[in-house]
């Protein structure tokens, strides 16, 4: 028995955060959906239409038999986040409001029926199946949904650790690795949702935490204020205030600074005083600007979009709904920057030259004991 997770629309919703990352490696919640649905499942595979496309045809390059062995009984929608103790029921497509399509299930799945999931084709699936709306499902829609609803996968997520024996309950609603170290003067305040510290993570004094939150395996607070809604990643370090907020593995925002209602992908760095604004002047919705087009994001609060692989200098502010591409690197200018920059930009004007970034980004990685991978390598020469 296995499910196939499927990228939906190739990725395009999540430009340009996907120009580096597959869908379900990003993260929402305790896990990314990838790592979810793995514990959920156990027997999982994956399909992209993008496996035909270069770079991730050279990464993805036996990929078609994960997909096409026998067995499959299910296809659910990469960027969803289903409850704790779902059980699915074969003959049925899971849906969300809206019928945008969730999963289906039934126990003899091949390739015509991975393709027209794919293509959020309902209508194929409906002349076969029942349909069901699945309300308490979390289906992340694009970029912003990560942020937005991000408070509400932690909740989700916590009945993973709840009942986990490695993890004690110094409170309610608290939840330590018996390997992390909560130190002195330390503030946890779970209020009426939870709190998870992670693996080996450490909470140095004087930080405070606010639920619901997730601390990654060997993440460092270092005497930082998070705020309700923030999930950080493996081998982060933290400073300063950072709300309601996604942060991936291997990033750093180690000084003062506020980071609110963001994204901050993996091998980011955030220097000293460098904040995010969330909120505009007059109260209004924010939209963000991508690569030509508008998206809205249907909120009054919401802050930065920052791509793998970018340096964000001391002291730099960001506006409400700047969208940063991978692979740059920003400094003060003053000067104001555009709504989106591209990738691989060198300050307001400049292009990072490639080869000294990949020379930079593996000085970077050696730090933490990374190297460069040959699929990193490939994403990185293809953008």
């Amino acid at each position: 028995m296995a499910i196939v997770i499927i990228e939906p629309n190739e990725g395009s919703e999540f430009h340009p955060i996907s120009l580096t990352r597959m869908v379900w490696d990003i993260r929402a919640g305790a896990f990314t959906f990838r790592e979810r649905f793995e514990k959920q499942f156990g027997d999982v595979r994956i399909y992209s239409s993008r496996f035909g496309k270069m770079p991730w045809s050279s990464i993805y390059e036996n990929i078609d038999r994960f997909a096409e062995r026998e067995g499959i009984n299910g296809l659910v929608n990469a960027a969803c986040v289903l409850p704790f103790d779902f059980k699915w029921e074969n003959g049925v497509i899971y849906t969300d409001s809206s019928e945008r399509m969730i999963g289906v299930f039934s126990p003899e799945m091949g390739r015509p029926d991975i393709e027209a999931f794919a293509e959020n084709d309902t209508a194929y699936f409906s002349a076969k199946y029942k349909k069901h709306v699945l309300s308490d499902a979390l289906l992340i829609g694009n970029l912003t949904d990560i942020v937005k609803k991000n408070p509400a996968a932690i909740e989700l997520d916590m009945k993973y650790f709840s009942g986990n024996g490695e993890f004690h309950s110094p409170k309610r609603g608290v939840y330590i690795h018996d390997s992390a170290d909560v130190q002195e003067f330390t503030s946890l305040q779970p209020g009426e949702s939870s709190i998870v510290i992670d693996k080996r993570a450490k909470v140095r004094p004087f930080s405070i935490i606010d639920g619901p939150a997730y601390i990654g395996e060997n993440a460092l607070i270092d005497g930082a204020k998070i705020r309700a809604g923030t999930a950080v990643g493996r081998y982060c370090r933290i400073g300063g205030e950072v709300e309601e907020s996604v942060i991936e593995d291997y990033s750093n925002k180690h000084h003062e600074g506020f980071i609110g209602h963001s994204y901050i992908g993996s091998w980011v760095n955030i220097g000293a005083i460098a904040t995010t604004s969330d909120l505009k002047n007059n109260y209004g919705n924010i939209r963000l600007e991508i690569d030509g087009r508008t998206v809205e994001t249907g909120v009054n609060k919401f802050g930065s979009v920052i791509c793998d692989y970018t340096k964000i200098g001391i002291g730099m502010m960001l506006n409400t709904g700047t969208v940063i591409a991978p692979g740059c690197n920003l400094f003060q200018e003053y000067v104001s920057l555009p709504k989106y920059i591209p990738p691989f930009s060198w300050g307001s004007k400049g292009i990072y030259d490639r080869v000294k970034f990949i020379e930079d980004l593996r000085r970077i990685m050696k730090r933490r004991g990374h190297d460069l991978t040959h699929s990193e390598e490939l994403i990185i020469n293809n953008i």
